[in-house]
């Protein structure tokens, strides 16, 4: 259930992140032409923001320039790991360029797995009292998924449910997801 969009994206991400670092290091020791793209890259490094050169095959991210590298790190670290030792119990849902069809994807094992039509699936949900890093084994249907967050409300992990936001506090992590494949499932 490898996210193949997201496996062609990033490479594509990294192979422009190479070639684009090569020629600006050669444009600022004037052995080639500084392009408009190179010196807007210039200009996006000094002001700490994404080069829109990398912009147009990144993932969507308003992060500035040194957090998004963090995530970026995140990200090819976790599907290096995927690749190499195989499917992690968990998923962390803001490594995806394009969580939908992850999720789509988790739907369409479910029904070739159980032989039912995929038109008539859709997700029920439980909210996991687990964290993410004690998930050792993934469900027999579905997924667990993490790295969601809550805006302008909170998880209440007394009660066990959603609640008005802490004053002060815009975002909240929600806890690890159980997305069950449901027949005909309504909220």
């Amino acid at each position: 259930m490898l996210d193949k969009y997201s496996l062609t994206n990033r490479c594509r991400l990294l192979r422009r992140m190479q070639t684009s670092l090569v020629d600006i290091k050669k444009a600022i020791k004037g052995m080639i032409v500084m392009s408009s793209d190179l010196d807007m890259m210039y200009t996006a490094f000094i002001n700490n923001s994404l080069p829109k050169i990398w912009e147009s095959v990144s993932f969507a991210s308003l992060k500035t320039l040194s957090s998004w590298f963090i995530d970026l790190v995140s990200r090819v670290k976790f599907m290096r790991s995927w690749l190499e030792n195989g499917q992690p119990a968990a998923f962390p849902l803001p490594v995806f360029f394009f969580p939908q069809g992850f999720m789509t994807a988790s739907l369409q094992t479910y029904a070739r797995k159980h032989s039912v039509a995929i038109d008539g699936l859709s997700f029920a949900y439980e909210v996991l009292r687990v964290a993410p890093a004690d998930i050792t084994e993934g469900p027999d249907d579905g997924v667990y998924v993490y790295g969601m967050y809550l805006e302008g409300a909170r998880w209440d992990v007394e009660n066990w449910r959603m609640t008005d936001s802490t004053p002060g506090k815009m975002y909240d992590l929600l806890p690890a997801i159980h997305f069950k494949p449901s027949i005909n499932h309504k909220q």
